[in-house]
Order: structure tokens, then C-alpha cells, then sequence
């Protein structure tokens, strides 16, 4: 069902894309990404029963990558989209807004091993910028020094981000990333 589902979205709600929702499904209430919205009213459209979280997981330029990332790997969107939605969506944070004319976007940089100066010297433009990067490492240990040097080399913010450090870790430096 990569085409998802229709729904009204009840006054004083807001619902962009990227928003993380609760919908009624077959009698059950689920979890739900907002992928479109401004869509014509239809007609008996049954509304969103609530928002998770006041942060969207991911913006139009995202949604456009992980509908590639599922057609490419032969997976439904929705399992795409549940594996980069932090595991727990906290309320009352709000977004940074970016420096004026500076579209935040992020920029992938593959780091083998402890080379820091050569990742350092690829990012540091980017943050120079005010736009974010994601340094990918190989074991836990080396996301944790690589997170440290960068950090101490660039003098910003470089939070480890790592799926077995547990969900609170994984949503707390998510949510650094994501306000930064």
C-alpha cells in the first residue's frame, strides 16, 4: 500500500509532510507517516485521531530519497519510513530555523576507519555552511571517537547516533540533529 491511505485532518491540527500520526485502520488505531497533504476534501474521509511528537521525521526532499531507498531495495515504504522514524517522538522540542538563504540538507560522507582530518576537511565546508552532515562508521567504538575528533576539530556538535545504544539515546541525538 505504498500509496497510503486518505484522511481529513481535524481542525487546529497540523499535519506537513513528515508528521507522524495515529489513524484508524480496520478497527485498530496505527501509526501513520503524513506523506501528501492539500490534497481536495473528499467526501466521508475519516479524520487523524492524533499526532505523535511535534517534530516531522523527515521533509519533501527526504520522502523523495526514502521512496527511492524502497523501490530500490524491493521494500514497502511504510517499513522504509518506521526504520529512519526515531524510536521515540518527543513533544515540546522545536526546530532551529536555518540561517537566512541556507536550505538544510545533508551530505553523506563514508569515513574507513579513524581519518579524521580527511572527513573533517570533506564536512567542514558543508557545516561551514550551516547545513548538516552524516559521517556513516563501521562499529559503535569508532562512531563514538570519530563523533569526539570531529567534535573537538570543527568545534560543533557531533552527536553518535547508533541503533544498539538504545531508543532513548537514538531519539535524544536525533532530536539534537534535528533542532540543531
Amino acid at each position: 500500500m505504498d500509496d497510503g491511505f486518505a484522511y481529513s485532518v481535524p481542525e487546529g491540527m497540523e499535519a506537513e509532510v513528515g508528521a507522524v500520526v495515529r489513524v484508524p485502520l480496520g478497527g485498530r488505531r496505527v501509526r501513520g507517516w503524513v506523506v501528501a497533504v492539500g490534497e481536495p476534501p473528499r467526501p466521508r474521509l475519516r479524520p487523524i485521531l492524533s499526532r505523535s511528537g511535534d517534530l516531522a521525521v523527515f521533509d519533501a526532499a527526504l520522502l523523495g530519497v526514502l521512496r527511492w531507498a524502497a523501490m530500490h531495495y524491493v521494500a514497502p515504504l511504510a517499513a522504509v519510513l518506521a526504520k529512519t522514524t526515531p524510536p521515540n517522538l518527543p513533544r515540546g522540542v522545536r526546530l532551529a530555523a536555518p540561517p537566512r538563504g541556507v536550505h538544510r540538507r545533508a551530505r553523506l560522507v563514508v569515513g574507513p576507519g579513524p581519518a579524521y582530518d580527511i572527513i573533517a576537511a570533506a564536512i567542514s565546508p558543508v557545516t561551514a555552511a550551516g547545513r548538516s552532515a552524516i559521517v556513516v562508521a563501521g562499529t559503535i567504538p569508532e562512531a563514538e571517537a570519530t563523533a569526539e575528533a570531529l567534535s573537538a576539530r570543527l568545534g560543533i556538535d557531533v552527536p553518535a547516533v547508533s541503533s544498539q545504544r538504545g531508543g532513548a539515546a537514538a531519539t535524544a541525538a536525533w532530536v539534537r540533529l534535528a533542532t540543531a
